[in-house]
């Protein structure tokens, strides 16, 4: 960090715009495993234990996620990785990895009530919220599946976990007008559903 001062000052001396080197730059990139934890409403989790355990020397690093659910991982060596989430009340969830130098590897996990089965198996409603005249994504769209409330990300979706035959949802978002419809389920486990929104008068 010295170097970077120095280096801004000698060019300030020198009467000239300071920049960052080129590899100054580089630095600021998020070398090594980081990511988000939150629960099925993607609500983020603070709290939880995160262990990354070298598959190769067995040296285990442990972070807890913070008031965002964030949690990251740096200097680590090359090699297989497996990466534990852990929080009393729900499932613990493990993935495997391989990870080499410098590269930025974000894995985000999803922490589902005990009780409640294994995430992938559970019968999950997609939902795809769009624009009805130009087909475009609607982000930020709030959206109920039936008790499950989540946001709509960038792509215009979100989704919720359901068993039910028949599941209520109601969307709303700025601008458009509100929607509310009644699903009848597939037996499909990942059933999508797509829901076009007219512009609000």
């Amino acid at each position: 960090m010295h170097w970077l001062v120095l280096l801004s000052f000698a060019a300030l001396l020198a009467g000239e715009e300071p920049q960052d080197p080129p590899s100054a730059r580089i630095a600021a990139w998020p070398i090594g495993i980081f990511g988000t934890v939150v629960d099925v409403n993607f609500d983020p989790l603070p709290g939880v234990s995160v262990e990354l355990r070298s598959v190769d020397s067995g040296h285990t690093h442990t972070k807890v996620t913070d008031s965002l659910g964030r949690y990251r991982f740096e200097c680590l060596a090359d090699g297989e990785y497996t990466l534990r989430f852990h929080l009393e009340g729900l499932l613990e969830a493990e993935t495997r990895l391989q990870y080499r130098y410098p590269e930025a590897l974000r894995f985000s996990q999803v922490l589902n009530l005990k009780g409640g089965g294994d995430l992938i198996g559970e019968d999950l409603l997609i939902v795809g919220v769009f624009d009805r005249v130009t087909g475009a994504p609607v982000p930020g769209a709030a959206v109920k599946i039936g008790q499950a409330e989540g946001v709509t990300d960038k792509c215009g979706r979100t989704w919720g976990a359901s068993s039910a035959s028949r599941v209520q949802i109601r969307i709303s978002a700025s601008g458009y007008e509100a929607m509310e419809l009644t699903v009848d389920r597939q037996s499909d486990r990942r059933q999508f559903v797509r829901i076009e929104l007219e512009w609000e008068y």
